[in-house]
């Protein structure tokens, strides 16, 4: 979807990997701002740093935080989504998920506890 609506690009790379240079296809920020240029950035990016620290969910949280800071709430008249900063996205600590337990299951009944 972002392709399509020109939030992305997905130019193709010379990457080496095991040992030898190939071709790898890329999904890129199409004119990233200027705030997430002064971000910290790698000389690379491997699988096991992907694996330790991309949280997908909480990445597409923010990305729809940051479109939707300054608009009005749909559900709450008079309340706007606060802002929001890229930089949020940038952590250096590796991923410690833990899934809520907190939540009813499946077969729990809406509004019953």
């Amino acid at each position: 979807e972002g392709l399509t609506k020109g939030y992305y690009t997905r130019p193709t790379l010379r990457v080496l990997a095991a040992g030898r240079e190939v071709m790898a296809l890329v999904y890129a920020m199409h004119g990233p701002s200027e705030a997430f240029l002064r971000l910290p950035f790698l000389e690379e990016y491997s699988l096991t740093m992907h694996e330790e620290r991309y949280r997908a969910v909480e990445h597409i949280g923010l990305k729809q935080q940051l479109y939707l800071q300054g608009h009005s709430e749909y559900s709450s008249r008079g309340r706007i989504h606060p802002p929001k900063r890229l930089q949020e996205d940038a952590s250096d600590e590796p991923l410690c998920y833990a899934p809520r337990v907190d939540l009813p299951g499946p077969d729990a009944k809406m509004g019953l506890h």
